[in-house]
């Protein structure tokens, strides 16, 4: 989330805990968050993110049969990254 006073962003631990992070072959990062969140996916506004949002709003969960149709891989918590100056991104 991008906060206007610093012109920078913020960290929020619902997103890098409990959202799903999942990554296109070419390095397309969406972050889908858990179910009972209310926000919005963080990443491009595509067909792919409008299918991720379809899942978890009905299945509340990804399904891996969206994640392959669209060669989307999950990415692991160990894996994600924060930095101030550029948002969320995987090492």
């Amino acid at each position: 989330m991008n906060d206007d006073d610093s012109n920078g962003y913020v960290q929020d631990p619902e997103i890098m805990e409990r959202g799903e992070w999942v990554q296109d072959e070419d390095g397309l990062l969406y972050i889908v968050p858990a179910a009972e969140t209310v926000a919005e996916i963080i990443g491009p506004d595509d067909a792919v993110a409008e299918a991720l949002t379809a899942d978890m709003c009905v299945h509340g969960t990804l399904r891996d049969e969206t994640l392959a149709r669209f060669g989307l891989q999950r990415v692991p918590s160990f894996l994600r990254r924060f930095d101030a100056a550029n948002g969320y991104y995987v090492a």
